[in-house]
């Protein structure tokens, strides 16, 4: 046998709580009666109440509370087998993590709004295996396909500018190894999502993109930045920021490439969203890939328990309503012959 919710038993201290106060009562009610005479005969003359039926009471109740204390403790025996059948997508999650992710047009920074995004697109999930590719010049996976989204969140937060070594920002490689690693050759139920400024200095981008659209892969691509351009702050070693500049030492103005974001998901048959502040388009891609057809992930076999405590609850109740019915008094034949012994 098993139980659900063990720390009920902790409730059984009541029952010797119980039996103190019933013991407790009963001397002190012979106590009150010496006071009065001989207890003996006091008792025999009494016609209101029979110790008899009193005790009888007092035991259909700690009965009754001891049933109901077993019930609530969630008894379990006797065992059942349950098939579970998991049906989902595998999405690989492409987060750009490129100097120009530092820019602060999206406050607090791009990177930290995309990094915001992807959380909030995890606690929708349910089924769904993801994966986490971050990329820069070159692109690696920190984490495989998991149903834990627990791990992604934890990965997620070491996401910073420099996790990559490779400066820059291939687009092409994020696509090409993410698509690696999709663990199986069916890649009808994939799906990529690219979060990045789109800012693409290497790499045949859009190349890479038909290499997905023949495979079947959908990629959701968001555009973290404006289009207006912001200067990039990066850590000048001494506990400050300096503007990043380019090679005639002129001020690095990084602007989100909405062009090269609609080319590749429209290349692959998903769709382009621009990061805002309400994160609207994070809900309008999630029910874009809510709506996508699922297949079965796994198929799991459940050893469960049965619930039985009906067993302990039901005649715990029907105790406690016999117990209240039950009355004290005596009945007259006992009345009336307890007086002549």
């Amino acid at each position: 046998m098993r139980f659900s919710h063990p720390l009920w038993f902790v409730a059984l201290l009541l029952l010797p709580g119980l039996i103190t106060f019933y013991v407790w009562s009963h001397r002190k009610r012979l106590k009150d009666l010496a006071k009065f005479g001989n207890i003996e005969l006091l008792e025999k003359l009494t016609l209101s109440r029979s110790q008899r039926k009193r005790n009888g009471k007092q035991i259909i109740l700690l009965i009754s509370v001891l049933f109901i204390i077993i019930a609530l403790s969630g008894p379990r025996w006797g065992t059942k087998i349950e098939n579970v059948h998991q049906k989902g997508l595998d999405i690989v999650i492409a987060l750009d993590t490129s100097k120009s992710m530092m820019a602060e047009d999206i406050k607090p920074s791009r990177l930290v709004r995309a990094r915001s995004e992807i959380a909030s697109f995890l606690k929708r999930l349910q089924g769904d295996r993801v994966s986490l590719v971050a990329f820069a010049g070159t692109a690696f996976v920190h984490c495989p396909l998991t149903h834990d989204y627990g791990a992604i969140k934890m990965f997620l937060d070491l996401m910073e500018p420099g996790v990559i070594p490779v400066a820059g920002t291939n687009l092409a490689a994020a696509i090409r190894i993410s698509l690696s690693a999709f663990e199986d050759e069916d890649l009808k139920y994939k799906v990529i999502l690219l979060i990045t400024d789109g800012e693409s200095h290497e790499g045949q981008v859009l190349e890479a993109a038909k290499e997905a659209a023949q495979k079947g892969v959908r990629i959701y691509t968001i555009g973290v930045g404006s289009t207006k351009g912001e200067l990039i702050r990066i850590p000048d070693g001494k506990g400050g920021y300096a503007v990043k500049r380019d090679q005639n030492g002129e001020p690095v103005l990084s602007r989100l490439d909405v062009t090269t974001l609609q080319k590749i998901s429209a290349e692959t048959s998903g769709k382009f969203k621009q990061a805002t502040k309400s994160q609207v388009e994070l809900d309008q891609i999630f029910e874009d890939i809510a709506g996508l057809e699922r297949r079965q992930l796994m198929s799991r076999k459940y050893t469960q328990y049965e619930e039985r405590y009906y067993f302990f609850l039901f005649p715990g109740l029907l105790l406690l309503i016999i117990e209240f019915f039950i009355s004290e008094r005596k009945s007259r034949r006992e009345a009336w012959s307890g007086r002549f012994k």
